[in-house]
């Protein structure tokens, strides 16, 4: 009889350990979707606040200007770097010259 109360005391000392860790499981759970949450939401108003300062920045006609000769100034090296297109550049160049006298 003793040894029956003995082993339902520590029966139920196990239960609640169980209940315990299963709580806190439960609020560490809890606790990393949060801070998904806060973390998705401050990536979300990151990448709007850089698209809106891009936007704004692309309304300037110097930004516009200075993209634009970017643009062209990496086309060009683009094609001086390749032999072929080199080649058909200075050709082209060449006739236009011809043309132009």
């Amino acid at each position: 009889m003793q040894e029956t109360a003995k082993l339902e005391a520590q029966a139920y000392e196990l239960e609640q350990k169980t209940a315990l860790a299963a709580e806190a499981k439960n609020v560490l759970e809890s606790w990393v979707r949060y801070e998904g949450q806060v973390k998705q939401r401050q990536q979300k108003e990151l990448a709007q606040s850089i698209i809106a300062k891009v936007q704004k920045e692309l309304e300037n006609p110097k930004v516009l200007q200075q993209i634009l000769q970017q643009s062209v100034a990496d086309v060009e090296s683009e094609l001086m770097s390749n032999p072929v297109h080199s080649e058909l550049t200075n050709k082209t160049s060449e006739v236009v010259a011809s043309k132009a006298q």
